[in-house]
């Protein structure tokens, strides 16, 4: 067997879909390039690991926004369903298209200033497809670059979260307690946690991904940087600065969580949850993104850096809200800062730790905690 038709044949069993068969026309140029990217990322990962196996990258044909880390045949795969494709590309492209969101990209006024709001919005993509609504790109170009820009951000944060759950040992942790060599990123509720001490290991995990992936995007964005300054990107006039690098990639990075739900912290719910709440999640990256960019970056650019990464975290509330003809409204991520919240992910990141000598068997590479995480707001 193939390594396609054994993924092909490991989705079907888990009840997700299949894999996703597409050409390579005008719409499906975005699945060839997450594609690319993808497996690059995967080879930097096998670079810097150098017993970490090959990993197998495919879209899945399913419309709900998930991600998957999986092993199958002694083999490790990663899931992309097609619906977060579609919503990322719907989303980035419906606020681009819209004279009043980023008004520091390219010519907004250019842009349409009566779009009507995204009525019916679930994220779902074919309830949004079946009800006509479809990535239309904006009408500037650096706007449409700025999209890609947004979108990849977005990709490639979740493809790295899910190469980090195999690096760290996750999947094949989960085939020792459960039996089933399977991260998934939302809804998966059939190998859900039956005690309080698997709940949290699960929600440690995500979190554990989550600062993985944040630590790669910080390095990869320096580097982004200096590259900007010889030969800017097509979405400005000139080579953009770090805090707006920063800003844009944390921009991305919030809205892929925002598109995932936006459910309010309620502590009641935490020991029957396999998922730490979005908002906790959102304001855990952020924070541990600062803490990289002081770390990994510049010193310097400490204000601009705090300043780009609260931004952006208010700013998608405000784009969302736009685009959906809603008041803005906060009320998540001040949940995800309340004190009870900010108390839960204290004890992760201390769980963690903890869970440090149960994943060393399995993990490529060291537990990846980011212990001393400073709270940015």
């Amino acid at each position: 067997m193939t390594d396609a038709e054994i993924f092909d044949r490991a989705v079907i069993q888990l009840g997700v879909g299949r894999r996703l068969l597409h050409n390579c026309d005008y719409a499906n140029c975005a699945y060839r390039q997450i594609r690319i990217n993808s497996e690059a990322m995967i080879s930097s990962a096998r670079h810097h690991l150098p017993k970490l196996p090959p990993i197998y990258f495919d879209f899945i044909r399913n419309s709900a926004i998930n991600a998957f880390a999986f092993k199958s045949n002694g083999k490790y795969f990663i899931g992309l369903t097609y619906g977060t494709v579609y919503m990322l590309e719907l989303i980035f492209s419906r606020m681009l298209a819209d004279s009043r969101l980023f008004d520091m990209v390219g010519n907004p006024v250019a842009e349409d200033g009566n779009l009507p709001p995204l009525v019916g919005y679930t994220p779902e993509a074919y309830k949004m497809y079946q009800s006509g609504h479809t990535a239309k790109p904006p009408k500037t170009e650096p706007r449409q670059a700025y999209v890609s820009e947004l979108f990849f951000d977005a990709i490639s944060f979740l493809v790295g979260h899910e190469i980090a759950h195999v690096t760290l040992g996750h999947v094949d942790y989960m085939q020792s307690k459960i039996g089933t060599a399977l991260v998934a990123e939302a809804g998966w509720k059939g190998i859900g946690s039956t005690t309080h001490q698997q709940t949290i290991e699960r929600q440690c995990m995500e979190a554990q991904a989550d600062m993985r992936s944040v630590n790669s995007a910080i390095h990869s964005l320096k580097l982004v940087h200096e590259m900007f300054k010889n030969k800017k990107p097509l979405w400005t006039t000139s080579p953009p600065s770090d805090g707006f690098l920063i800003f844009t990639w944390a921009f991305a990075m919030n809205t892929l969580f925002r598109l995932f739900g936006d459910i309010r912290f309620n502590p009641s719910k935490l020991e029957m949850e396999t998922y730490p709440p979005l908002p906790l999640r959102r304001a855990m990256a952020t924070n541990a993104a600062y803490m990289f960019v002081m770390s990994n970056w510049n010193t310097e650019i400490k204000e601009k850096g705090l300043h780009s990464l609260k931004t952006a975290m208010k700013y998608t509330e405000f784009a969302f809200a736009t685009i959906l003809g809603e008041k803005v409204s906060t009320a998540g991520l001040t949940d995800a800062y309340n004190p009870l919240s900010h108390a839960h992910g204290k004890d992760l990141i201390s769980y963690s730790v903890k869970l440090q000598q149960s994943l060393d068997p399995f993990a490529y590479e060291p537990t990846f905690v980011a212990s001393q995480i400073e709270d940015i707001t």
